[in-house]
């Protein structure tokens, strides 16, 4: 089988394989989220959507899982996604730009911290860990070089244990900590 969204795809899918759950998210250039089912009913063809989220702008970002309950993306129109397995609207927070960068689901929350949180790169320049349960910034920070105009964030931050490895597009590697206050001034 074979299913077509009405833009160019140009992120990795994502998929739920589990027990009777065979689903695949895609992030379409056409400003929406896709839910396949990965095995259409026999003699369907094509494939089944189970839902489609448009989001109003195009979409470059992998969808992340979190857990096996949600799924987040980024958007062109600055913001990150959250939405149900059903394709409810969660929760979205806004960046000061667009999002090509994959969000990361973290299992453990920020250091010291039960809750999971996602954390994602924006054009802002700056990195940004949320609450995935409920949308809440837990802290933003922004890259440490002098001239922040051209300084984005396209690859999908590292996390490794306590810290957050972020690439900018200026050749800057910055490990930084995974800290849970909010901070606005490089934290």
């Amino acid at each position: 089988w074979s299913f077509t969204t009405d833009g160019g795809v140009y992120a990795s899918s994502v998929g739920v394989f589990s027990g009777s759950t065979e689903i695949v998210y895609v992030a379409s250039q056409d400003g929406s989220v896709y839910c396949v089912h990965a095995k259409p009913a026999v003699g369907r063809l094509p494939a089944r959507v189970a839902w489609r989220v448009p989001l109003g702008a195009p979409l470059f970002s992998t969808p992340c899982l979190i857990q096996d309950s949600a799924v987040c993306v980024g958007c062109c129109d600055g913001h990150i996604y959250a939405l149900s397995r059903r394709g409810e609207s969660m929760w979205r927070v806004a960046t000061g730009g667009p999002v090509y960068c994959s969000p990361v689901f973290v299992q453990g929350g920020s250091s010291g911290e039960a809750r999971p949180a996602v954390v994602c790169g924006s054009h802002d320049g700056c990195v940004y860990a949320i609450d995935s349960t409920n949308g809440t910034l837990l802290w933003r920070h922004q890259g440490s070089q002098d001239d922040r105009r051209d300084l984005k964030i396209f690859a999908s931050p590292l996390v490794v244990g306590s810290e957050v490895w972020v690439c900018f597009t200026d050749g800057t590697i910055e490990c930084i900590s995974n800290s849970p206050r909010r901070s606005d001034d490089g934290g």
